[in-house]
């Protein structure tokens, strides 16, 4: 029998708290493992309720960090590096996948030394204005850390731009996901179904 494809989903940031990256992560778990694969995400959460969200394993307690005009609610402790590595070797993951990688010290940690396991290591790149994180830890650990990623994704041209200034490279776009299912149970606006193109603006998610 098949043994299913495994997937480490890793977050810098609170996932007890709203956010674009942590409902990106959360929804992109679930699809995965409606198809199949085995998932699980391991995060920083600040709240005790966390039982609610499917496959988290909790990671540390967040702080709040302001960073580019923002609050990030990140983890800075650099002692849960070991433990995340021993996690994803012990689970023997095929593919562990790394979201901002340099945001925190949950994700730098997964970087800072190889895994023994051996499995597939990517990226993916969020941000792509104000932030002054790539400023903040030297260019030359940048490096070394980035040269152990198999895979680097960019979630806009925008986020590919930001992040090659810091460190070029070859990175795929891939855009944030859409929860159709979500979108399509809505109920319309009746003042908006007037046969016109209506456009809807969003601003950043937790606000």
């Amino acid at each position: 029998m098949n043994q299913p494809l495994k997937v480490a989903l890793v977050s810098p940031y609170d996932f007890a708290s709203p956010g674009g990256v942590t409902a990106h992560i959360q929804n992109l778990s679930v699809n995965l493992e409606q198809r199949g694969v085995f998932t699980r995400v391991f995060a920083p959460v600040s709240a005790t309720s966390h039982n609610s969200i499917p496959n988290l394993i909790p990671m540390g307690t967040p702080v709040p960090v302001p960073i580019g005009g923002s609050v990030a609610r990140i983890s800075l402790s650099v002692w849960l590096a070991d433990r995340l590595r021993k996690s994803i070797e012990t689970e023997n993951f095929d593919i562990v996948h790394v979201h901002e990688p340099f945001a925190g010290a949950l994700t730098l940690g997964v970087l800072s030394k190889r895994l023994r396991n051996n499995p597939v290591v990517v990226a993916t790149f969020h941000s792509f204005e104000g932030s002054s994180l790539y400023q903040m830890v030297p260019n030359r650990l940048l490096q070394k850390y980035f040269r152990r990623l198999d895979g680097r994704i960019a979630v806009s041209s925008s986020a590919k731009s930001y992040v090659s200034k810091y460190l070029p490279a070859d990175y795929d776009i891939i855009p944030n996901g859409i929860e159709t299912e979500e979108i399509l149970m809505a109920t319309p606006y009746q003042n908006l179904l007037d046969d016109k193109v209506n456009i809807l603006f969003v601003g950043r998610l937790e606000k």
